[in-house]
């Protein structure tokens, strides 16, 4: 509790701050409820008092927790999930967060680490994460082992990292080729940023948020290709004006580019390259459809442009309509990159747990109609 203060014993009282405070203390993930007050009856009792008290009253969460979870999208089909957490491992207020996610394209299992914030907003990071992912004929088992330093703000946090990826890639031979098998491996440095100002993180409606990574790997240091990586992506929500038409509209605009400098991009693990397509992405086009071909699969490009303008109409306090058009592809170079566009209505429906999204989206490029399910949105 000590090092989530935002001021110091014989800082001037400031409302603001004790807020500031209160804040940092529920979203620590060790309460499920803290409430931080001053205590206005001592300073009456003692009118002469020159330090203002304060009242901290929390409940603690359960130090343990199984998490069992079952759910649908259109993107990855049926997922199951088991996991736990623990927020005081080794006795250190230390939070382990692990999981087994099964689902119709990939299967994962992950455990990581995390410090509690120290007094300079730091915290320590640490975990390793399997995988097996089988999607637009590209199959691959990859592994990621990685130690972090990083820092929390208000608003957002950073996490600089250092990170071991090893993956094994295959594709399967057919008309167009004799197939692939490869092992791809990489130390990757990498600072990812991120900063999120909303009016409410399940249904927002105001605000914005920035996601910027830059990352890179030596080919002399345990790592097959060489390759610097900047990803950036923001998402803008803006609120219809009062007494107007659009009072209970809502505009949401999203940006996205990615580009990997490298002389090729084989011999670099797919985590670092770029696909597009579904749900949360351009929509009208199938789960990563959007990439480089290579013996009949889909696989990551060097290049991604992304851009979604989506407009959403409250009918109801449960449900809204949407309209909405995307465009942007992933590719492997920038001379001859193609975006295509997706188009089409959608509704969405209130949950304690974020809006469920329907659409249906038609594929300029391939011609058809794609129905699009999922929940909550992808920050």
């Amino acid at each position: 509790v000590e090092t989530q203060r935002t001021f110091s014993v014989g800082d001037p009282y400031d409302f603001e701050k004790m807020v500031a405070f209160q804040t940092r203390l529920r979203q620590s993930g060790y309460f499920d409820e803290a409430i931080v007050v001053p205590d206005l009856q001592a300073l009456a009792e003692n009118p002469d008092e020159e330090r203002v008290p304060l009242r901290v009253q929390l409940v603690e969460k359960e130090s343990k927790r199984i998490a069992l979870g079952i759910g649908y999208s259109t993107d990855e089909g049926v997922r199951g999930q088991v996991g736990l957490e623990h927020r005081n491992l080794f006795n250190r207020n230390w939070r382990l967060e692990s999981a087994v996610v099964l689902s119709q394209v990939r299967a994962r299992a992950f455990a990581n680490v995390r410090t509690p914030v120290d007094e300079n907003n730091r915290f320590l990071g640490f975990g390793s994460r399997l995988e097996r992912e089988d999607v637009e004929g590209q199959l691959s088992t990859s592994s990621n082992t990685y130690i972090g330093l990083g820092w929390r703000r208000d608003n957002g946090d950073s996490l600089l990292s250092l990170q071991y990826q090893s993956e094994a890639l295959k594709l399967e031979p057919d008309a167009n080729g004799p197939g692939l098998r490869d092992q791809r491996q990489a130390l990757v440095l990498g600072l990812a940023w991120n900063q999120r100002r909303l009016d409410s993180a399940l249904e927002p409606r105001r605000g914005y948020v920035l996601n910027a990574q830059i990352s890179g790997a030596h080919e002399s240091v345990l790592s097959t290709r060489g390759f610097l990586r900047m990803y950036g992506r923001a998402t803008r929500f803006f609120s219809g004006s009062r007494d107007s038409a659009f009072e209970n509209g809502t505009l949401i605009i999203t940006g996205e580019l990615g580009v990997v400098r490298a002389t090729t991009r084989e011999d670099i693990p797919s985590e670092n390259l770029f696909r597009a397509g579904g749900a949360r992405s351009v929509r009208g086009y199938s789960y990563l459809s959007l990439g480089v071909p290579e013996r009949g699969a889909i696989v990551g490009g060097r290049y991604l442009a992304t851009g979604s303008l989506e407009y959403q109409h409250r009918m109801s306090d449960l449900w809204s309509l949407a309209a909405f058009i995307d465009i942007g592809n992933a590719g492997d170079d920038a001379d001859s990159f193609d975006p295509v566009a997706g188009a089409g209505l959608g509704v969405r429906f209130r949950t304690p747990v974020g809006p469920i999204q329907l659409d249906a989206a038609y594929g300029e490029a391939v011609d058809r109609w794609r129905l699009h399910f999922s929940v909550g949105y992808g920050f």
